[in-house]
Formats: structure tokens, sequence, C-alpha cells
């Protein structure tokens, strides 16, 4: 069984980059693992949170952990792009993973101009320029394969997927007698999951929640019962002064 590292809210806030708000909400939406210990706090003890049950990036973070020293990692982000996001990430990939082999090997003064002529070549539909090149491998150099996804409009623009665990908390704000919109809701659940995809693919999502557990958790007990189809008794089977 794998051993865990406990941590204060603290040592999360300074060294794991959470907010504390943010910290104390996933604890009581029991998103991270945790437990007390004895020592100077309420009822003689303290709560301390298992590293290994945050979010990846703020574990690496913690253990200073630099997104350029995980190269060889699938990006995290690839987990919710589209086909679309994919190909112009891996095409940008191609790129500077070129280019950086064409450095090692050409002798030539002016690298990037001998590389652009026979990289343009080989894809005449696709032409890059050096300024574009030069802001790829920079991002690379500093984000890895991540640094390459298109963040325009939001890094998650025309995703469709909603990690588990994200619609999870998000169905815990929304399903509550307080009724609170999908826009609320959805900026509570990005304080902890920064990577979801834009409040539209939520209100889509919320459409597929069965109508039932709607009125019972947004309205009520009572409003739930109320909605309950009925059906009329038939009275083949009722005697005379039946009730």
């Amino acid at each position: 069984m794998k051993k865990h590292t406990y941590l204060s809210i603290e040592d999360i806030v300074k060294k794991a980059g959470i907010p504390r708000r943010t910290v104390e909400r996933a604890i009581a939406n029991n998103i991270y693992q945790y437990k007390y210990v004895p020592g100077v706090g309420r009822g003689g003890r303290q709560l301390r949170i298992a590293l290994e049950s945050l979010p990846q990036e703020a574990q690496d973070r913690y253990n200073g952990v630099h997104p350029s020293e995980n190269h060889d990692k699938p990006a995290s982000a690839y987990l919710h792009m589209t086909d679309a996001q994919r190909e112009k990430a891996a095409f940008k990939h191609l790129a500077v993973a070129a280019y950086k082999d064409f450095k090692q090997e050409y002798s030539g003064l002016d690298k990037m101009v001998a590389f652009l002529e026979h990289f343009n070549a080989e894809h005449p539909e696709k032409p890059i320029t050096r300024r574009q090149l030069n802001h790829w491998e920079t991002l690379f150099d500093r984000d890895g394969v991540e640094g390459l996804v298109d963040r325009r409009g939001g890094c998650n623009k025309g995703s469709t997927d909603i990690p588990p665990e994200a619609w999870d908390l998000f169905r815990v704000y929304w399903l509550s007698e307080g009724r609170p919109t999908v826009e609320w809701c959805y900026k509570k659940t990005k304080l902890l999951y920064p990577d979801i995809p834009s409040v539209k693919t939520f209100q889509r999502r919320v459409k597929e929640i069965p109508y039932y557990a709607i009125k019972e958790y947004r309205e009520g007990i009572t409003a739930s019962r109320d909605a309950l189809p009925s059906m009329r008794r038939s009275r083949l089977d009722i005697d005379s002064n039946d009730v």
C-alpha cells in the first residue's frame, strides 16, 4: 500500500499554490483525502491533507517540478482537447523537435533560415515563419508540449469533455435548494479545476440531469413528490362504501 504524504493547509497554500478557500471547499466536499492528527487546535487535533490527492499541477509545484522537466509526459491538456487542437499542437511540436535536431547537425551560420527553407519545402500547405518558430520553441522550453496548446479564447475552447471530478463538484453546487445558476456554479468549480471546458459545455450537460433529481434537490422533496406521475385507480375492484 502506498504511503501518503500529509500536509497542513498552510503548506498547501504556500508551496502548492492553492488558495485557502479552495482547499477548505475541497475538504468540505470530500475531494481531497485528509485525516486528523494530535496537536494544538480544535479538540486537540489538526487537519492534514494527502499531497497525492491534490491536482497533479499542485503536486508538481509543491515538489518543485517544472513543466519543462516533463517533456516526455503526455500533457494533461490533451485529455480535454478537440481533434483540431491536438492536430495544431502536434504540428508545432513536430516543427520544434525537427528544428532542435537540425541545429545539432547543421554547421552553417544561420541555422533557422536553412531549417525554414527545408521545412517549408516539405510542408508547403503549412509554411511557418521565423517568428512563429521562435515563439513555439520558447513555449516548448518553458512548458513542454502543453505550452504549444492554442489557448486563445480559453485553453479549452471547443472542448466537450468535462473531467468526472469537476462534474461531481459542479453538481454538488448546482443541485441545491438555493437554485444557483449554472454560471455561478461554473465559477466556483473553475476555482478548483481551472482547465475545465467552457460554461456552455456545462449548460448542455445540465440538461442531461434527470428531471426528478432536479425537482428534489433544487426545489425540495415536496416538489419532487408533487411532480411524480399519478394514475386514476380502476373502479372495477372497489366495493360499495369502500374509500
